[in-house]
């Protein structure tokens, strides 16, 4: 929620004040500058662009040709100037890596942490086209989990091909490191999905993409995703695969959300011993598993 114009940033151990620069431009001329000074050498960039979140702040220049079609009110406007303003700064970024000879062998990855955020009223309502999924950021339904993930690797990826399997977040730490022949030596090797792969996650791991800002437990919402996502393809007509969420498949089958309850506390439960061995304290369980 940092203001664009009027920002400040810790680098490293001194403070920098707002230059009259817009942020996300800052995030890309860091970016720039990071891949130039470590071209000759192997590196992991993250950049972290918080655009679109609020607040809504863009230069005019974004927002005004897409207000000046009639088709948007003024916030989603700016929000669709933000993200004008961050794809021209990941162009930059690609641009760099193929001035430096780096495109050909550099995984690139993109994506995002959450679904849309709407609500506002007035002219800075956010209600915007979403695929007509359900729910939106803060919820566990598709709308509020189910982003893009794009990854461009030209040496390891030659075909374009599109992953329908279920990802998580968490998938990718130990998958970048495969991807880049390292291998871990401070824990016990994880499971890994190779992107050239098609391995299929067991259903214990499906239980770890459910995260939402809302109570977990008892969790009516985590139980219908859940019920929804692994009843078996068929199973008393339902073919598993209903992305707009119109049907509530929980109330109709009682046996699998009992089944899926029992292995999310187990799922918790693991979590909860792992986590003790690492910060020796306990973790705040959700109400009902602690």
């Amino acid at each position: 929620m940092h203001d664009y114009f009027d920002w400040r940033l810790e680098f490293g151990e001194s403070v920098v004040q707002a230059d009259g620069r817009y942020l996300t431009n800052v995030w890309t001329e860091e970016a720039v500058g990071f891949i130039a000074r470590h071209a000759e050498e192997p590196f992991f960039l993250h950049v972290t662009y918080n655009a679109p979140h609020t607040p809504l702040q863009a230069p005019e220049e974004e927002i005004r040709p897409f207000a000046e079609t009639g088709k948007f009110n003024r916030g989603v406007s700016t929000l669709y100037g933000m993200l004008h303003r961050m794809d021209a700064g990941i162009s930059r970024i690609l641009e760099t890596l193929r001035d430096h000879g780096l495109e050909e062998n550099r995984m690139v990855l993109f994506t995002r942490d959450n679904g849309p955020q709407f609500g506002g009223s007035g002219k800075n309502r956010l209600e915007r086209f979403h695929c007509q999924l359900h729910g939106a950021k803060g919820s566990v339904y598709e709308g509020g989990i189910r982003v893009a993930m794009l990854l461009h690797w030209p040496a390891g990826l030659q075909d374009r091909n599109a992953c329908h399997e279920m990802v998580h977040c968490s998938d990718w730490f130990p998958t970048l490191l495969a991807m880049a022949g390292i291998e871990r030596s401070d824990r016990p090797p994880r499971q890994h999905r190779r992107a050239t792969g098609s391995a299929r996650r067991s259903e214990a791991d499906l239980q770890a993409t459910v995260r939402a800002v809302e109570p977990l437990y008892p969790g009516l919402r985590v139980q219908r995703r859940l019920a929804r996502r692994r009843l078996e393809a068929g199973a008393a007509g339902d073919s598993g695969d209903d992305a707009l969420e119109q049907e509530d498949l929980a109330a109709r089958h009682p046996g699998v959300v009992h089944r899926l309850t029992h292995e999310l506390e187990n799922w918790f439960t693991e979590i909860e011993r792992e986590r003790a061995t690492i910060y020796d304290r306990p973790l705040c369980l959700p109400r009902g598993l602690a």
